[in-house]
């Protein structure tokens, strides 16, 4: 097949936005899968922790309950979500920056 130039262009460009919507496809189910593996993880650890709300009897709607020595495990789950969650921030940002520079 005989291409001029600016069908040989075209087809160049039209390849190349298929190629980068392909890769952004695979980033976003790799993003999903990580996220909903993470969200496992912690919904796993919560479960193994959550028989510690029922030995505080008179726990109030305020974080004071978060003082009694059996809430230590709450605070670390939450801790490390918070973690996890700001790491997953800061590495979409800076692979969507990526792609902008390279674009």
């Amino acid at each position: 097949m005989i291409y001029n130039k600016n069908e040989a262009i075209s087809e160049i460009m039209r390849r190349k936005s298929a190629l980068i919507r392909k890769r952004e496809r695979r980033k976003a189910g790799v993003m999903s899968v990580c996220s909903a593996a993470l969200l496992s993880v912690i919904v796993s650890v919560i479960s193994m922790y959550s028989d510690l709300g029922a030995s505080v009897e008179s726990a109030s709607v305020y974080g004071s309950f978060l003082l009694s020595a059996e809430a230590g495990s709450y605070v670390v789950v939450a801790v490390a979500a918070f973690a996890l969650g700001t790491a997953t921030a800061v590495l979409t940002i800076k692979l969507r920056g990526k792609d902008r520079k390279n674009k």
